[in-house]
């Protein structure tokens, strides 16, 4: 080992950093792309199928498929842990859940309202007891916030 290597092995925090190939990095992009463009199509079509008769099906797959779409796209951007990704999937259904809510307030279903409600706060509320907990005060020990 040289200078140079033992340099950024120390620098990288006792691990040697791994080369990420140009093509896998180009290939999680565009997949993520694709992603995000088909999760936009389903919010377009999640927001368009507020016309009665039958119109809960297609919420439900559009909002499925939108939130899978999403939280794909962000796993291939970004390796997550298990509680991120979980906590994503829940903020990806209160998005959804806050377009119902407003779709429904403007049509005036008090029921679908409350429906939409919940699961809004029942997103937020999860996602938040998911993230991690850092603690950023010096007296306090992180492992026992685990």
């Amino acid at each position: 080992m040289n200078t140079d290597e033992l340099k950024s092995i120390t620098e990288t925090g006792g691990h040697r950093a791994k080369r990420i190939n140009p093509i896998v990095i180009g290939c999680r992009l565009l997949g993520a792309l694709a992603l995000i463009a088909i999760t936009l199509f389903c919010v377009f079509g999640f927001k368009a199928s507020f016309e009665p008769p039958n119109w809960v099906p297609y919420q439900a797959g559009y909002g499925t498929f939108g939130c899978g779409c999403l939280i794909g796209a962000m796993v291939l951007l970004h390796r997550t842990s298990a509680r991120t990704l979980g906590a994503l999937a829940l903020v990806a259904i209160a998005i959804f859940s806050v377009l119902g809510f407003v779709e429904s307030s403007l049509a005036s279903r008090l029921a679908w309202q409350v429906v939409y409600g919940t699961f809004t706060c029942g997103g937020l509320i999860g996602a938040t007891a998911l993230l991690p907990k850092k603690c950023s005060c010096k007296a306090c020990d992180t492992d026992t916030l685990r």
